[in-house]
């Protein structure tokens, strides 16, 4: 007789999971899937009393611009003798050499220890919206312990908002751009995803001023930001702070190109007229630029992280 359970798991299966104590784990074949990637997986019952290594949490999210995601690995139960475990990280929808930096290795936990030790992995930040994505991290081929339930780990990578790519906007740090929509100072602005109201018709601005979005604050989520002939006004929509209220930098006749040129993940202020380029930071207070060349009259400026080192 099949069972409600068997039916539950054979669903799972088909929709690519596999329900195994309470973690529910991706089920991977071809390439990348577990075996190919880490070898068979080994559970050594010979070494009950040296513990139970496994991943402290299933699922974990981190921004692009974060430099690297952190993985905890717990041993618990028992600690006798050394436990060894290997790891490595797998292609999702997130790329190794694009989005991340692929990595293998081995923790090692000595006789008597019991500490948590840690897995991590770099994150390349890049420019423009490639949408979420993710890659996975496996433990297998346990010595001196045994595996426990949650084995494999997700990482899930979000845009960072770089407002040198103007259609980039996360005002809610969902890690998904929001429809926002301005008009002579009004900001009205609605979230697909989650299907709510962030702001409507709220004031910031007014006619003439330019919409320059971006993360001046570095909370992960954009800032309501207008520029009008070298004036800039920033209000933080989350935390209902004014970072900047007509601070002047640039002037008439020059394009504001705000991005975070020196990689501290904020917004900086920066402008462009005829090929010279002027960029302050407004966090550190500092001049990174100041009427440096690059262009000349007639040329447009395309600011973004071209080389993958978290810098417009």
């Amino acid at each position: 007789m099949i069972t409600r359970q068997a039916m539950r798991t054979a669903s799972l299966l088909r929709a690519g999971m596999l329900l195994i104590g309470m973690c529910l784990l991706p089920v991977r074949s071809g390439a990348d899937s577990m075996t190919a990637y880490c070898g068979p997986v080994t559970v050594d019952t010979r070494w009950i009393g040296g513990g139970a290594l496994q991943l402290a949490a299933l699922s974990n999210a981190v921004a692009e611009n974060a430099g690297s995601v952190t993985l905890t690995v717990t041993r618990s139960v028992a600690t006798s003798g050394t436990a060894i475990v290997s790891f490595a990280t797998a292609n999702g929808t997130a790329r190794a050499g694009t989005d991340y930096t692929y990595t293998q290795g081995q923790l090692i936990w000595s006789n008597g220890n019991a500490d948590a030790k840690v897995i991590e992995v770099s994150i390349f930040n890049r420019s423009g919206v490639q949408g979420t994505r993710s890659f996975t991290v496996s433990l297998c081929s346990v010595t001196g312990a045994s595996l426990g339930v949650c084995t494999q780990a997700i990482v899930t990578i979000h845009d960072h908002c770089n407002i040198s790519a103007a259609i980039c906007a996360d005002y809610d740090g969902d890690g998904k751009a929001d429809l926002a929509v301005y008009r002579d100072g009004y900001w009205s602005i609605y979230s697909l995803v989650n299907g709510i109201l962030l702001d409507n018709a709220g004031v910031w601005g007014g006619p003439n001023s330019v919409r320059v979005p971006g993360d001046y604050d570095g909370d992960g989520k954009s800032d309501l930001a207008v520029y009008r002939d070298g004036y800039w006004s920033i209000y933080s929509f989350t935390s209902g702070i004014i970072l900047d209220n007509a601070g002047v930098w640039g002037g008439p006749g020059w394009t504001p190109v705000p991005g975070d040129y020196d990689g501290d993940g904020k917004s900086d202020l920066a402008v462009y007229r005829d090929g010279q380029w002027s960029i302050f930071s407004l966090a550190n207070g500092l001049i990174f630029y100041n009427e440096g060349v690059w262009g000349g009259p007639g040329w447009t400026p395309v600011p973004g992280d071209y080389d993958g080192d978290g810098k417009s």
